[in-house]
């Protein structure tokens, strides 16, 4: 028995078209739904990955302890007897967790490494110029002159210092490598893709959506702004970075199908578990924001999930899913035992369930919501803290309000009052720790080129 779980960071379902998009941007997933399970209400545990990763990896809505320490999914399965690798070049992941209990094989391209200051696959020439425009850019700014030489004399690669992650290509190399070692045996293997993360557009050669080709001056200017300034970003602008998430996760899934070939050469693809879904999704201002940073609305939690099977006929899902349920599923396959302390439940169990989800990145206090499909709460701050010291309730009518605009907490505090009991009292408290700005070294480095120190 063999399983290959596969998350694509920031991923929208509603960008993808077995969702209805009018962009067929990962046709690869279709390879998974034509005879696997598409639960289509599937949501994340957090907004954003080091909530998430933790939790769908540990089956606990506070998954770092016990991602670094176990139990989670690959102590589970090691204990079973079970080959276990993951992949990842994930900087907030690693900046979250120290390292990762019961995986014999871990790779994460060194972005956790604060004693290496050298960016991902940069050159020593590359390094230098990074160095100089740092200093240079504040005082030359785009003097012409200035400009004109820097393009000169700098690679054309080495000009867009961007780069804080693992491209989907190299990722599906090393990938690729280990299952052609590993075909033979019972395994487990997690393959995380970074490429749709911000900043949009600097993977791909030719961008799929995009007719005018970005630069990276372009690219840059977009990205900052959009992170420090949402409320200047025009309609054209907000069109414009779309176009090139989109093509990002054009990009992603030309990999994924790399990588699916690799499965079916070394596995067999109808004898593997297969499951593709995302850490979080993406935000395009619809609640004020670019990106992932605000509180758990849907476009942050929902994700698409799509399994493939080897015991399960094709369907459709409709009720609620959380990706805490991901690791329970796996365990069974492999017919290891579930640790006590999973939360989640077999995807497969018809049971409906509540989703429960924390964190916010733009909000410095404990943020937490749970969604039973027809209503949605979000509370942030403590129970016993007064609305002046920061404590806010929301709540929404998903049936009338699915795009979470109408706060109807203050007309149905009863309502409220019931749906905060569904919350685990712990996700109410600060999680220690769980902050970017505690970075240091080459992990701030790549944090601030990801886009969460703006």
């Amino acid at each position: 028995m063999r399983t290959v779980l596969v998350t694509v960071d920031a991923v929208r379902p509603d960008h993808l078209g077995q969702y209805g998009y009018e962009r067929d941007t990962m046709p690869a997933l279709d390879r998974v739904l034509d005879d696997g399970t598409h639960f289509a209400d599937a949501y994340a545990n957090g907004p954003h990955s080091g909530v998430s990763i933790p939790s769908f990896l540990t089956s606990q809505y506070r998954g770092r302890a016990p991602l670094a320490d176990g139990p989670n999914v690959a102590t589970a399965l090691s204990e079973a007897g079970v080959t276990t690798a993951g992949f990842h070049s994930n900087t907030m992941l690693a900046n979250e967790v120290d390292g990762v209990a019961g995986f014999d094989n871990f790779e994460d391209f060194d972005v956790g490494d604060d004693d290496d200051h050298e960016r991902l696959d940069r050159s020593v020439t590359g390094r230098a110029f990074d160095a100089l425009t740092r200093v240079v850019a504040p005082v030359v700014g785009n003097w012409g002159p200035a400009k004109r030489l820097y393009e000169r004399f700098a690679p054309e690669s080495e000009q867009f210092s961007f780069q804080a992650y693992v491209d989907a290509e190299t990722v599906t190399d090393r990938v690729s490598e280990w299952l052609s070692d590993h075909a033979d045996g019972e395994f487990f293997l997690w393959v995380h893709y970074m490429d749709p993360h911000r900043p949009y557009g600097v993977d791909p050669e030719d961008l799929a959506y995009v007719d005018d080709p970005a630069d990276d001056e372009e690219i840059r200017e977009l990205m900052v702004r959009a992170g420090n300034h949402p409320e200047e970003i025009t309609r054209a602008e907000r069109e414009r970075l779309i176009d090139l998430y989109d093509s990002d996760l054009r990009y992603t899934s030309d990999h994924l199908d790399r990588l699916f070939d690799a499965v079916e050469t070394h596995c067999g693809f109808d004898e593997t578990l297969v499951a593709v879904t995302a850490d979080h999704g993406e935000e395009f201002r619809e609640h004020g924001q670019f990106f992932h940073r605000n509180r758990p609305y849907d476009e942050l939690l929902r994700v698409p999930l799509a399994v493939s099977h080897p015991d399960e006929d094709r369907e459709r899902v409709r009720k609620q899913r959380e990706l805490l349920d991901l690791a329970p599923t796996v365990c069974a396959f492999h017919d290891a035992p579930v640790p006590e302390a999973f939360e989640g439940r077999s995807l497969y169990d018809g049971a409906r369930r509540r989703v429960v989800a924390s964190g916010a990145l733009a909000v410095g206090g404990p943020v937490a919501a749970v969604r039973t499909g027809a209503w949605k709460y979000i509370q942030t701050g403590t129970d016993d803290a007064a609305e002046s010291d920061g404590v806010d309730r929301e709540l929404y009518d998903l049936d009338r309000d699915a795009t979470e605009r109408s706060n109807v907490a203050r007309s149905e505090p009863d309502l409220a009052d019931s749906l905060r009991d569904l919350i685990p009292d712990e996700l109410l408290t600060a999680e220690p720790g769980l902050s970017p700005d505690e970075a240091s070294g080459a992990t701030r480095e790549r944090l601030e080129q990801l886009g969460y120190l703006d």
